[in-house]
């Protein structure tokens, strides 16, 4: 069974031989304790990365431009 959670921000990255140590404040935990820790393959994690960026980039861009839309719209209401 697979759980969704929505990462709200890194608190903690730290890193042993070979393993890349993430800790997280997550929604979705319900009453539970919104942290969650994760521990990724470092040669793995490398190999994501440059697509990470891309999607991070993109997703951030989309954002901005829905942003901006809501302020339009917005400025159109209050004239």
């Amino acid at each position: 069974m697979s759980k969704e959670f929505w990462v709200r921000r890194t608190i903690t990255l730290h890193k042993s031989r070979g393993i890349v140590h993430i800790e997280a404040e997550v929604d979705g935990w319900g009453d539970e304790n919104p942290m969650i820790y994760l521990e990724w393959d470092a040669r793995e994690l490398l190999k994501d990365i440059p697509s990470l960026y891309e999607f991070a980039i993109k997703a951030e861009e989309e954002e901005s431009e829905y942003r901006k839309k809501q302020y339009k719209e917005f400025k159109k209401k209050i004239k």
